[in-house]
């Protein structure tokens, strides 16, 4: 049961999830115990694959990060993102709507 996948899970269940019309139906206690245990593989397998895809997109930056040890990429990266926020910081606003010199 816990070679099973997540992605198999999901697209077909071991188990009917059809419940009855009936609102009184109340599942058995061995039915609640099996959906347990199959969402518990579940959330398993889905943490498991983040924590995996979190590890494989990190990389590590010392505690004490000065920009000189950052990766080049990294820095020019942060160089463009400052040159354009002093340039848009230093154009003039446009104004927007009819011109005075149009009206005839």
């Amino acid at each position: 049961m816990e070679s099973r996948r997540a992605s198999s899970f999901y697209h077909h269940p071991p188990t009917p999830t059809f419940y009855h019309n009936n609102v009184r139906y109340r599942p058995d206690i061995l039915d609640i115990a099996l959906m347990r245990d199959d969402i518990d593989n579940a959330i398993g397998a889905l943490t498991s694959h983040i924590t995996t895809v979190v590890e494989n997109s990190s990389r590590k930056v010392p505690a004490k990060s000065d920009r000189k040890e950052l990766p080049r990429d990294v820095i020019e990266l942060i160089r463009i993102r400052m040159l354009l926020c002093v340039e848009r910081a230093n154009t003039q606003p446009v104004k927007i709507g009819p011109c005075a010199c149009s009206a005839t």
